[in-house]
């Protein structure tokens, strides 16, 4: 389990919380999420995630990448204006 800021990875059954509430992602988009806790605060390539994530399936697709990391970002955030 990884607890930052409100935020909640539990890595064995890749469930994403934040602030308690369960946040509704694909078994993918949850992997990523996943593995940039594991690696958080180091910096994280496109290539290095899509290699980790998916293998070699999608070793240069970024658009498929970039739409899981939109989707992780856009449900992990709090709103605006919400206090930690």
């Amino acid at each position: 389990m990884i607890r930052a800021e409100g935020l909640e990875v539990d890595l064995a059954a890749r469930v994403v919380r934040r602030d308690g509430e369960e946040i509704h992602l694909t078994p993918r988009s949850s992997t990523c999420c996943a593995y940039s806790s594991t690696n958080r605060g180091r910096l994280v390539t496109y290539r290095e995630l899509l290699t980790s994530v998916w293998a070699t399936l999608y070793s240069d697709d970024t658009q498929v990448l970039r739409g899981h990391v939109a989707t992780c970002a856009a449900r992990s955030s709090r709103p605006a204006g919400r206090a930690t």
